[in-house]
Parts: C-alpha cells; sequence; structure tokens
C-alpha cells in the first residue's frame, strides 16, 4: 500500500517509478492521493505486470474524471474515490469491478470495452438527491455479468425497478445476486424484477439490517443529506403466472416472522421450483 496526506503525489509517483514500480508486480494499493491529469496514465503504462489496482481515498480534482486503461489489469477496486465518472476505456483482462460509495450525481461509471467483466458490486449509502442507477442503461456495455453485489448501507434503495424487456439482455448471465443491508421496514416485492429479468439465475441472497455502525445517525446531518425518508420501491409483476426455473437457493439475512417477510417468501416458493 502507497499513502500520501502530505507534498506532492505526482513526485511520489515520480519516484516509484524510478524506484523499477514495474517489479512490483500484480497488486497496487494507492491511498489517500490526489492525481495530476497523467498520473494514472503513466502507473497503468509503467505497470505492464499490473493485474489488481486498489485507490482509496483518491481524486483528480473537482468533477474529475477517471479514464483507465491496461492490457492485463484483472482487479479494480475503487474506494470513497470522489470521480465525477470512472471510465474503463480498454480492459480486455478486467474481470472484477468494485466501487465502494462514489461522490458524482450521475451513473458513476462508464463500461467500455470489457469482454470478461464478470463481477460488480457496487455500494452506496443512497440519499434522495443522488441519481438512481437505471441498470439497463449503466450495464448496456456488460451483458456478461454473473455475480451482482448491492448494498444499500441500510439507507434508500438506488436502483430502479425496469421491465424484463429493458433488463434482460444486460442481466441475462446473472447467476448470483447478493442484496446487502437493505433497510428495515423495506417492502420487498421489489427485488422480484431481478427474477424476471434474470431467467439464469441461480442464487439470491437478501439482507434486511439497519446497522446502527454504518449508518448516520445524527437527525441534522440525515436532513442535510437526504437520508432522512426510506421511501419504499413500488413495483408490479410484468409477465403473469411468471415461473422461475433455475432458481435453486434464496437466503434472507435478517428474516422477521411479520407480513412483508412472509408473504414475500411465499412469493418466492411460488414462482420457483423448490
Amino acid at each position: 500500500m502507497i499513502s500520501s496526506s502530505t507534498g506532492s503525489t505526482s513526485m511520489i509517483l515520480s519516484v516509484l517509478v524510478r524506484m523499477h514500480l514495474p517489479a512490483l508486480g500484480a497488486s497496487i494499493w494507492l491511498r489517500n492521493m490526489k492525481f495530476g491529469e497523467l498520473d494514472i496514465p503513466n502507473i497503468l503504462s509503467t505497470c505492464k505486470l499490473l493485474e489488481s489496482l486498489r485507490l482509496t481515498h483518491c481524486d483528480s480534482g473537482i468533477h474529475s474524471v477517471l479514464q483507465v486503461e491496461h492490457a492485463r489489469l484483472i482487479e479494480l477496486e475503487v474506494d470513497n474515490g470522489k470521480f465525477e465518472r470512472v471510465e474503463l476505456t480498454c480492459l480486455p483482462k478486467l474481470q472484477q469491478v468494485t466501487y465502494n460509495n462514489w461522490f458524482s450525481y450521475e451513473d458513476p461509471m462508464y463500461f467500455g470495452f470489457v469482454p470478461q467483466l464478470s463481477k460488480l458490486s457496487l455500494i452506496k449509502t443512497g440519499s434522495r438527491f443522488q441519481k438512481t442507477l437505471e441498470l439497463s442503461q449503466f450495464l448496456v456495455n456488460v451483458p456478461s455479468i454473473s455475480d451482482l453485489h448491492l448494498d444499500f448501507r441500510s439507507e434508500n434503495i438506488w436502483v430502479i425497478p425496469e421491465s424484463p424487456e429493458l433488463l434482460t439482455p444486460v442481466l441475462g448471465k446473472l447467476q448470483l445476486v447478493n442484496l446487502d443491508h437493505l433497510p428495515e421496514g423495506c417492502d420487498l416485492p421489489w427485488t422480484m424484477f431481478i427474477l424476471e429479468a434474470a431467467h439464469s439465475l441461480k442464487e439470491l441472497c437478501i439482507t434486511v439490517w439497519d446497522h446502527c455502525c454504518i449508518m448516520f445517525t445524527g437527525t441534522e446531518f440525515r436532513k442535510e443529506n437526504g437520508l432522512c425518508d426510506k421511501a419504499d420501491l413500488k413495483w408490479k409483476p410484468y409477465t403473469a403466472g411468471f415461473k422461475h426455473k433455475n432458481l435453486v437457493k434464496l437466503t434472507i439475512y435478517g428474516f422477521q416472522p411479520d407480513d412483508n417477510f412472509v408473504r414475500h417468501v411465499r412469493h418466492y416458493k411460488i414462482i420457483s421450483m423448490f
């Protein structure tokens, strides 16, 4: 891990290059860095053997765009990246992407040429100020996703339920979905839109939990940041008599014996084969 809280990031990176940064091999973790315009391109072009890149609390200035191109990169993780957007322009070997807590008010990522991308993890504390994601548009260039992890951190849901006609082209290869930290009291039927679109899905895991360690609890802070009202998503079945032929496992953590949970489980049992 390379961390910088003071001094010139460009100077630190230039020193690392002189220290034969390519010899660091497969993995680099950069933390607390403010990049110049050419810093990331220089690192990526220098580290030709790089397979894993992690950026934590890094940025390139207000409304900056991070562009990533690399011939061998397999894994990318961005933690609290203060970028307007992360553009995965050309990454032919990329298989796994994690984006933890973005600050953009638009779609946080753009997927270019990423033919092998199969695992995507998005983690975000949702507020009423941010744009909700339309997965049909967000994932339009990556129909290869087989493992999808969405973590809502016990706050607002930031994806929009869409029709199977729009979503099946991008979710058709999904086999595993994790929906983490749905807020307690959240109406669960909206999660059915994923099943209607992901015909190959084999396993669905849902966690319902108001986790006090990751939630913001100050009343004034919550008001100022749009965290006060947790609105339920409205959903209705698009296909009458829909049956899912491949789902073999449903796991719900935080299950409560109330009408919301019981009704939801019964519905899953009706539409699935287990």
